[in-house]
């Protein structure tokens, strides 16, 4: 079966969140910060996304980031005619552990508090929190360790 559905890239009706955590309250200062964050920004560009939430990208607490995850929800549930395409990129620290029964990989917030992706993005991105992105393409990218907070 063959998806007919195309997309032109050179439109900007798609819609990003980015989000770089580099100083933590115990955790190590992650280097690099600033290339993830241009090189976040450029792709998005390329790939005609808005960003979204300008001005709160870098070194927010896990409250900030859940705000801004809400605030990207209702935006896309009032414009959902006028995005057509939807992209979540972190670049931070992060954990792999045991959560709800079942292995489960979280990215750290300035703040030392973990997001879980499925629970924490996925969810809510998904056709059925956020039904503006349904049949839409979703892309999800994270750059975060799973193990030892000392890594870059």
């Amino acid at each position: 079966m063959s998806d007919s559905t195309s997309y032109d890239i050179k439109d900007t009706n798609g819609l990003a969140v980015l989000l770089v955590m580099e100083n933590f309250t115990h955790s190590a200062k992650r280097t690099g910060a600033d290339n993830d964050e241009r090189d976040m920004k450029d792709i998005a560009r390329r790939l005609g996304m808005q960003i979204f939430n300008t001005g709160r990208i870098r070194d927010l607490r896990s409250d900030e980031v859940k705000d801004v995850i809400k605030q990207a929800v209702a935006y896309i549930h009032e414009n959902c005619t006028n995005i057509d395409r939807f992209m979540f990129m972190v670049s931070s620290h992060g954990r792999e552990r045991e959560h709800k029964g079942q292995k489960s990989h979280a990215f750290i917030c300035i703040d030392d508090e973990e997001l879980f992706v499925d629970q924490d993005v996925i969810e809510k991105f998904s056709d059925t929190k956020c039904p503006g992105l349904e049949g839409k393409p979703k892309l999800l990218f994270i750059q975060a360790c799973r193990g030892r907070l000392h890594c870059s």
